[in-house]
């Protein structure tokens, strides 16, 4: 997923709306394209991103959240 990352970020168009620790989770469900043409998240991935985001939330340690 790391590498991934790498590639699919700069992809992504700056100024998206929505967390960007988000956004490639849903490029990666669907693509960067489809990411971009939706200005964020299209909404057939949004109750992914969502379940996406509230696992990060879980797991990101205490201090970074």
């Amino acid at each position: 997923m790391a590498r991934y990352r790498c590639f699919i970020e700069p992809r992504l168009k700056p100024g998206l709306p929505g967390d960007r620790s988000v956004l490639p989770a849903a490029a990666y469900r669907t693509s960067f394209r489809k990411v971009n043409d939706a200005a964020g998240v299209p909404p057939k991935y949004r109750d992914y991103a969502d379940r996406v985001a509230h696992w990060l939330k879980e797991y990101t340690s205490p201090g970074k959240k």
